[in-house]
């Protein structure tokens, strides 16, 4: 003749059948996965127990679709079990990125659009009401590649602006940079998904290689841009007595700017002093020697 009821967590059962002074039937609805307790009121009194009913948890097995673009929207579909009722507020994730849109398709099966992204493998995640389930390394963006460059050849003195082209660089709203070789460029804009236009700062002869980084991932190639070579072209005088230093200029082209640590050499022996007068032009002053002719050497950076 008392009121029995039952309640899952917070949600009261169904259905509730007595059937002995120790026993009932309850029949719970839907849930997502968790531990509840479990309630039992007779009359006014009322008894629980905690931890006593659970749910599957959501579990992912499979996702159709891979591998996506580094630009526009992706849509796939994520396959599993216990994905609960589409009562429940569905949602997925790939990586830390919530998805755009997410449609229960059934306890089996969720339809996800997910933004663009750059390369690299990310976790998916499904929650259903305060649960979730993941799987990793499944669903990743194609990594780019650097395939040519404009001005690919420059003077050693100046800022110059070179073009890198490629594919999957990303959108624009990743943080887009480039580098050569190991300095910065002055600055990068983000042209396209396969563009970006780069200033570079002065630099010594030799070649570099150029990287480009779009959110978390790298694409670089190597011996990408190069500098001029320091080129000879006159020095004066050209002959010294065989007592005392002598000094001497050398002219030329690609000297760099006066940062780089610049040396003359005479022969084998190092000049006593050398002093940058411009990008074609070094003062040196040189130690005794003997007869004969020798070669003159000018260094700059390396």
């Amino acid at each position: 003749g008392y009121s029995l009821a039952g309640r899952v967590g917070v949600t009261a059962a169904e259905a509730t059948r007595w059937v002995s002074d120790s026993a009932l039937t309850s029949r719970w609805p839907a849930g997502h996965h968790s531990t509840l307790h479990v309630a039992v009121t007779v009359g006014e009194g009322a008894g629980t127990v905690t931890e006593m009913a659970s749910f599957n948890v959501p579990l992912l097995s499979a996702l159709l679709l891979h591998n996506g673009a580094a630009t526009g929207s992706v849509t796939f579909t994520v396959s599993g079990t216990a994905f609960a009722a589409p009562d429940y507020t569905l949602r997925a994730r790939a990586g830390g990125t919530a998805a755009e849109a997410s449609d229960w398709q059934s306890d089996t099966s969720v339809r996800v659009r997910s933004s663009m992204g750059v390369g690299g493998t990310l976790r998916v995640v499904v929650t259903a009401g305060v649960s979730g389930g993941s799987v990793t390394e499944a669903l990743s963006y194609d990594v780019g590649a650097l395939s040519t460059v404009w001005y690919a050849n420059r003077a050693t003195t100046g800022s110059l602006s070179i073009i890198v082209a490629g594919t999957a660089l990303g959108h624009s709203t990743f943080t887009a940079r480039a580098r050569v070789g190991g300095s910065a460029c002055e600055a990068s804009l983000w042209i396209a998904d396969s563009a970006l236009l780069c200033r570079t700062a002065a630099g010594n002869f030799g070649t570099r290689r150029i990287s480009v980084t779009a959110g978390g991932s790298v694409r670089s190639a190597t011996e990408a841009l190069s500098y001029n070579i320091p080129l000879l072209s006159a020095l004066l005088p050209q002959n010294h007595a065989a007592m005392g230093p002598v000094s001497f200029t050398v002219s030329g082209a690609s000297f760099t700017v006066r940062d780089y640590t610049l040396r003359a050499r005479a022969g084998g022996t190092a000049a006593e002093f050398s002093d940058w007068q411009s990008d074609t032009s070094v003062w040196a002053r040189s130690s005794v020697g003997v007869g004969g002719t020798i070669t003159v050497v000018v260094t700059a950076g390396v």
